[in-house]
């Protein structure tokens, strides 16, 4: 967007080059994908208010979740703990992938404790939801983990297409993540971009 040299421009954050000495970005794309159309309508404000977005469907994922557990005003005050401290109260406007993954960790904690729907449509939408996880960060591939298991044992076996179900959009997802690692760094490991601390140190 702005030509070399010009002040405004933010500088790549990279620690190690991918093949053929190309400079990829060590953070994951997931975060910038998913803010890229509202920061094309409306620039940076944009972006804010869609992360504002997210951090209210979080909030309203905790309280459902909350009030199907406990009494409304258990409800309210897990609602406040969660949502009106730190971190999520000051991540809620800021760019970090943590708000986004909250959401989806949120939301899928609630379908762990909701009544299983009776189609498996829900279930790829929702497989495709939580496979967003480590395309926000690859520290969020552990919440993906266990939010899978956690989902595939509420299925399983009564509801096994619902669990194919889940898993498919997940594979799909993960076979893409872990190839474009290949093909940037020349392993489908998701920790090359950070390389080792030789690697780092040397920079």
């Amino acid at each position: 967007i702005f030509p070399p040299g010009d002040r405004r421009r933010l500088p790549m954050h990279v620690l190690v080059p991918g093949v053929n000495d190309v400079a990829y970005s060590v953070h994951a794309p997931g975060l910038p994908l998913l803010l890229a159309p509202a920061y094309m309508l409306a620039g940076h404000r944009g972006a804010i208010f869609l992360l504002i977005v997210f951090a209210g469907l979080a909030a309203t994922a905790v309280f459902s979740l909350a009030a199907r557990l406990e009494t409304p005003r258990v409800a309210l005050t897990t609602w406040v703990a969660v949502t009106l401290t730190v971190p999520f109260l000051f991540q809620s406007y800021m760019i970090y992938p943590e708000i986004p993954a909250s959401a989806i960790t949120a939301f899928a904690m609630l379908w762990l404790w909701a009544p299983v729907p009776i189609r498996i449509q829900p279930w790829l939408l929702r497989g495709a939801i939580i496979g967003i996880l480590p395309w926000l960060h690859v520290k969020f591939s552990f919440l993906l983990l266990g939010l899978t298991i956690s989902l595939l044992v509420k299925l399983w076996p009564r509801r096994r297409l619902a669990a194919v179900a889940l898993l498919g959009p997940m594979a799909l997802s993960g076979v893409v993540w872990l190839s474009t690692y290949f093909v940037m760094y020349g392993t489908p490991d998701p920790t090359a971009p950070y390389g080792t601390p030789d690697d780092v140190g040397s920079e």
